[in-house]
Parts: C-alpha cells; sequence; structure tokens
C-alpha cells in the first residue's frame, strides 16, 4: 500500500464519510494526487463513492481489502501489540 493510499485509509477510519476536499485538506496531501488515488482505491473495492462523499468499503474495514502484494491492514498500521492486553480468563475452576 503506498503511504497515500494508508494515509487515506486511516482518515477514512476515523472520519466515516469525507469528500476529496475534505480528505485533501485535513491530511496535508495534495488534492490532485487524493482525487487520483481515491478513484483508484474506488476501482479496487476500497472505497464508495457516493454524490461525491467518499468511505470504506466493508471489506476494507475488515482488512480483506484489494488483493496488492504491497497492501497492509489496519493491523499492520495499529497493531494489537500497541493495545492494551486482555486479562486471560482463569478456566480452572
Amino acid at each position: 500500500m503506498t503511504d497515500i493510499r494508508r494515509d487515506i485509509t486511516a482518515y477514512l477510519t476515523i472520519v466515516p464519510s469525507a469528500t476529496s476536499d475534505m480528505i485533501a485538506m485535513e491530511t496535508g496531501l495534495g488534492l490532485r494526487e487524493v482525487q487520483t488515488t481515491l478513484h483508484a482505491m474506488d476501482d479496487d473495492g476500497d472505497v464508495l463513492m457516493r454524490g461525491g462523499w467518499y468511505r470504506l468499503s466493508e471489506a476494507k474495514k475488515a482488512g480483506r481489502g484489494s488483493p496488492h502484494p504491497s497492501d497492509q491492514t489496519l493491523e499492520a498500521l495499529y497493531p494489537a501489540s500497541s493495545l492494551p492486553e486482555a486479562e486471560e480468563e482463569d478456566t480452572s475452576g
């Protein structure tokens, strides 16, 4: 996944729906590169666009986005090791 795809994916994980203008302004990326990347992500099934608003596809949210060899899931962006550890259940009875 390219850096711009990763940035857009991360942004749309936090903000459920946004226009290309909003994404460019909030991420500091160029509008043209955001639009081009969003179109490619739409073609790949990673985002859905309706009325100029983009959102992550359900497949992308579930980590089954475009099958690019370099594609990273959100797990790669936010590894489980950075999350608080879950307490183990005592099953000794």
